[in-house]
């Protein structure tokens, strides 16, 4: 598990495709009742992207920078970080009610009414409880999956909130990566497949 960032240059048209997927196991009975099964708690998605150019020249060495990054991965053995576009900030997001006993809270960011974990924060703006903003580390410390704990558990139905970015864990979908020449020292990707999500396995 790998946390560098996937190297994005001006020639990307970022995300084409943003496909939620799921892993269900749907059987029937003789009666034709449907019985179905959970098998995951939150959705893996696939992404796919495009590079409309990239530029191989002394100075910009795009090409062969994500061909690098590429193959450095192994392709689609190591995961790595990415933003994404659509989806990569909150501002005074709510994670967490105080009951006056806990003290770890997992930062979580809600989308389409839907709440999922983040695991991988960017940057943290602020940490605040009922409004008030709280101090690191005398208030709150933060690990590197995204997990608040308070130095206290504090006042019952205080609301906790967080401002800042984070990124996504994703993989290379496939074991290659298409790379086509336009001209001298220009080449594209027609399609850049990445899988992942918010959390920290791919």
């Amino acid at each position: 598990m790998s946390n560098a960032v996937l190297p994005v240059t001006a020639g990307f048209r970022l995300v084409l495709e943003k496909t939620p997927k799921w892993g269900t196991s749907v059987s029937w009975s003789r009666s034709q009742t449907r019985y179905a099964v959970q098998q995951q708690v939150y959705p893996i998605y696939q992404i796919a992207m495009s590079v409309e150019v990239l530029r191989d020249q002394v100075g910009l060495e795009e090409t062969r920078n994500l061909l690098g990054f590429f193959n450095q991965r192994a392709g689609a053995f190591d995961s790595f970080l990415h933003t994404d576009p659509d989806d990569f900030s909150v501002t005074d997001h709510q994670f967490g009610i105080r009951d006056a006993v806990t003290t770890q809270f997992q930062l979580l960011r809600t989308y389409g009414g839907f709440a999922e974990p983040v695991q991988n924060v960017n940057a943290l703006t602020s940490i605040k409880s009922n409004g008030v903003t709280l101090a690191t580390p005398a208030d709150y410390t933060i690990n590197s999956t995204g997990m608040v704990t308070l130095a206290a558990a504090g006042t019952n139905g205080h609301v906790l909130t967080w401002t800042g970015t984070d990124y996504w864990r994703v993989a290379f979908e496939e074991d290659k990566l298409p790379f086509g020449k336009m001209f001298q020292s220009l080449w594209e990707l027609k399609k850049l497949p990445l899988v992942g999500s918010v959390m920290n396995k791919v």
